[in-house]
């Protein structure tokens, strides 16, 4: 025992002990593919924000895949576009329908004409013109084309001089040039003209011709369940003339359609895919470690880099 007088003192109790710093968040980040590291733009130490670039693997078939997926909607919409278009047959041209073949009821087979069409807009005139003549002429030459009926005159232009040389009554040699004259609106099949080029003129009137006619023909065969167009109606192109049913060709329009949206499900699975090849930052920190560079090969479910978010500190 030490013996000591009485005092006044202060009783001081402390505690102590030992922690970890850790920082405010951490992330491991992985690979879930395999393949060759094309990237890894970033060192130890490098701050990254959120969504920066960390390493891109090169694809490989991930790529060629998604290259295929891609073709295989395209030509299921395309057999899905020409199945839909099928049910409704459409103007292969802008003009004015000059008959319609079938009726609503009429069964049609793939080939039957539906209605024909005709470009009134340009109207053509093949005339004669003697040999000599036609050998000085050129195309894109502007023309004079006189009507017979009315002896009116319009603009034309020459479009294509044959080469053939035709002989006619009299003994006389001549070629054909084709004239190309935009219709004010009253030109038919049924009128006849001569035309003159300079002070050359044709030994012969022409009648006009439509610049383009084509005739609208099924492509499958159904019913006509409705027509929706007259003769004498002007339709621009792939304007629908009638409408077309029946059960089997329903039944493969809706194949084609799932077969469309199948093709999509796979694409979109093959963009997914794709996108594990391009890893990115998942936070805003520091690089702590770098486990892989380019050049190497990264293997799935390896961490290749490890991120600090160092802002703040707990112990």
């Amino acid at each position: 025992y030490t013996a000591a007088p009485v005092t006044m003192r202060d009783i001081v109790v402390s505690v102590s002990g030992t922690g970890t710093v850790t920082p405010a968040d951490s992330y491991k980040v992985g690979a879930l593919v395999t393949g060759e590291i094309l990237e890894a733009p970033f060192a130890e130490g490098d701050r990254v924000e959120k969504g920066a670039l960390l390493y891109r693997v090169d694809p490989g078939a991930a790529q060629t895949a998604l290259d295929q997926a891609q073709l295989n909607v395209r030509q299921a919409q395309l057999a899905y576009d020409e199945l839909a278009a099928a049910q409704r047959p459409a103007a292969s041209l802008a003009g004015v329908v000059q008959q319609v073949h079938v009726q609503r009821g009429d069964q049609v087979s793939p080939g039957t004409p539906i209605a024909d069409i005709a470009d009134l807009s340009v109207m053509t005139l093949t005339l004669p013109f003697q040999s000599a003549d036609a050998a000085r002429l050129t195309l894109g030459q502007s023309a004079t084309v006189t009507l017979d009926s009315t002896f009116e005159t319009l603009s034309g232009t020459i479009t294509k001089i044959n080469g053939n040389i035709e002989v006619r009554s009299g003994n006389v040699q001549v070629r054909t040039v084709t004239i190309a004259v935009s219709n004010p609106g009253g030109l038919s099949t049924d009128q006849s003209a001569t035309a003159a080029v300079g002070s050359v003129t044709s030994t012969d009137s022409g009648t006009f011709t439509y610049s383009e006619e084509k005739t609208v023909t099924a492509k499958v065969g159904g019913t006509v369940s409705r027509i929706h167009v007259t003769e004498g109606d002007y339709v621009s192109k792939d304007q629908t003339l009638v409408t077309l049913t029946s059960s089997s060709l329903s039944d493969q329009v809706q194949s084609a359609s799932e077969s469309v949206r199948n093709a999509q499900i796979n694409l979109e699975n093959r963009y997914e895919k794709l996108e594990d090849y391009t890893i990115t930052s998942p936070i805003k920190g520091t690089i702590i470690d770098k486990n892989y560079n380019a050049g190497e090969t990264t293997e799935a479910n390896k961490t290749l880099c490890t991120i600090y978010d160092l802002s703040y500190l707990t112990m």
